[in-house]
């Protein structure tokens, strides 16, 4: 066997692999997938629902959310309702938040949302400041922790965003 066949073998499959590995990634790269999963585009339909903000300058947190058959039963203790989803963060200036509203909402009447500090993280309160919305939009402080109620049927068709908490 002559010495170029195994220079001229090895030239081409790093030639192969280089190749593939460039279309793989120029593929990869200009599908319309988001990259990061949470995170939305201009070109995403907004579905019904709502959203929060959240803004930690103090550490990490977690966002609750609560759904109750009634006003009262919201109001029994902070987690009583049936707990719909807890999302937590970081430090952070602006971590938006999306709840899209699901047709077994049907069978309560309001949402409890609230803000506690992550595992670890030092204590402080996060009071919601409500965004200009136009629906019922009520804070309550229920056992030291400043919360907020919404009506679910504001969200069977439509989307808002609702509050901001902030440490």
């Amino acid at each position: 066997m002559p010495k170029g066949f195994t220079a001229t073998t090895l030239a081409i499959i790093v030639t192969v692999v280089l190749t593939s590995s460039l279309v793989g990634w120029v593929v990869y790269s200009n599908s319309n997938t988001p990259k990061v999963k949470g995170v939305s585009s201009s070109g995403d339909v907004i579905k019904p629902g709502f959203s929060v903000d959240v803004a930690s300058n103090r550490g990490t947190w977690d966002l609750y959310v609560f759904l109750c058959e009634k006003k009262e039963t919201c109001l029994e203790g902070l987690e009583t309702g049936v707990r719909w989803i807890t999302r937590g963060g970081g430090k952070t200036v602006d971590s938006e938040v999306f709840v899209e509203a699901r047709n077994s909402w049907d069978k309560y009447d309001y949402i409890k949302v609230f803000v506690k500090p992550g595992w670890g993280s030092e204590e402080r309160k996060f009071t919601p400041v409500k965004e200009n919305v136009p629906l019922e939009v009520q804070t309550q402080t229920i056992n030291d922790v400043e919360t907020i109620l919404l009506p679910t049927e504001v969200f069977a068709a439509d989307f808002y965003k609702v509050a901001k908490f902030s440490d």
